[in-house]
């Protein structure tokens, strides 16, 4: 049996529905964190319809990947709010129904009319070919997805955003190349969201339960009253305590993040020392 940190590390980054969780700051902004997940059923289905349309054998597609690359925000007033991105690494085929964090920013509040999720590189391999990438794929639409929704984010209060894809088509073009045209759809809701992610741990407060993590640019609360503490090595028992989580130790935490961004880890793996 592989190792827990293993297993993690090969699902962290797989996702299909983006998440903004929007909640109130102290200077008049609203803070936006951004997270990525994924619903496999649903994407299954899609893929399978996109694969017929490409002239491919949907059984022979080993992987569809693309890299995230940015978030904007379209304002009722034609302003746009842009959040910077960790770039991510999305392989539409290895869909887990887990999610990453992307980013955490201030936005104003206000009326927002589109969400635009960049994306850029697709690349696809056939289990028939492993070896072999092919990258001859366009982007339609500026390589954005985006998706035409009306949403208010007011001050003070705590809103989650949920954004799927409502389509992949790929199609294959007269030249052996292929065009790669995803959806979006979005839904409004508050909810905990399940989250995967990793990064390096800032300070520990034991006596509170809680411990800010570094994942890409943003410092992230999370709290770790309730976490199992996996140790490079343990597979299914937890042998780790609050006292192996020092700064600088780079830790992958599993749990959910709540609309308020703070992230409630039901486990954590220590990846590295």
């Amino acid at each position: 049996m592989a190792d827990r940190s293993e297993t993690i590390v090969k699902c962290m980054l797989l996702g299909i529905l983006l998440v903004p969780l929007v909640f109130a700051s102290g200077c008049g902004n609203t803070k936006v964190t951004v997270v990525l997940t994924a619903d496999a059923g649903g994407a299954k289905a899609l893929l399978e319809q996109a694969a017929i349309k490409a002239e491919v054998d949907v059984a022979d597609i080993a992987s569809l990947t693309v890299n995230v690359t940015g978030v904007v925000l379209d304002r009722m007033d034609g302003g746009q709010e842009t959040l910077l991105v960790e770039p991510l690494e999305v392989d539409l085929v290895q869909l887990l129904g887990v999610s990453g964090l992307l980013t955490s920013a201030e936005v104003p509040p206000g009326v927002y009319t589109k969400i635009r999720l960049g994306i850029e590189n697709p690349r696809l391999t056939l289990l028939s070919d492993p070896e072999t990438v092919i990258t001859d794929i366009h982007l339609t639409a500026n390589s954005r997805m985006f998706v035409n929704t009306q949403f208010a984010i007011p001050p003070n209060t705590s809103t989650t955003i949920q954004l799927d894809f409502g389509g992949i088509h790929l199609v294959k073009l007269g030249n052996g190349g292929h065009t790669l045209t995803p959806q979006l759809r979005a839904t409004v809701l508050v909810a905990l969201t399940p989250v995967s992610n990793q990064g390096g741990v800032i300070s520990v407060d034991a006596a509170a339960g809680t411990m800010e993590l570094l994942i890409g640019d943003s410092a992230v609360t999370v709290d770790i009253s309730g976490a199992a503490i996996f140790l490079p090595g343990d597979v299914d028992t937890p042998t780790g305590g609050t006292g192996d989580l020092v700064p600088g130790t780079l830790v992958a935490v599993e749990g959910s993040v709540s609309p308020s961004g703070i992230i409630i880890a039901a486990t954590l793996t220590v990846l590295s020392g």
